[in-house]
């Protein structure tokens, strides 16, 4: 707090409903990590879906957090172009 201007930013793929109820004092991002559902289910052990993290950006947004989405890893495999095609059509209608 004594620094007016600093910010803390955490990326993260899991959900935690906890943090909305601390005060983000307007200076706290938060970045969920996205990628297609294929993938996230091979490479995402143990995480919140990904549905689950794009949901939660609202509810963060409404506790005062700054909300980005990190889009990585890209998994160059059959279909990853289309996979992706979809995954940003989803965030561009949240």
């Amino acid at each position: 707090r004594a620094l007016p201007t600093a910010k803390a930013s955490f990326a993260t793929k899991f959900v935690n409903p906890d943090l909305l109820d601390l005060d983000p004092g307007g200076r706290t991002r938060v970045r969920f990590s996205l990628m297609p559902q294929d993938d996230s289910r091979l490479l995402d052990i143990r995480t919140s879906p990904v549905a689950r993290r794009i949901a939660a950006a609202a509810d963060f947004l409404d506790a005062g957090y700054e909300v980005h989405f990190n889009l990585s890893p890209v998994v160059l495999r059959p279909g990853w172009q289309r996979d992706w095609a979809e995954l940003l059509t989803h965030l561009d209608d949240v």
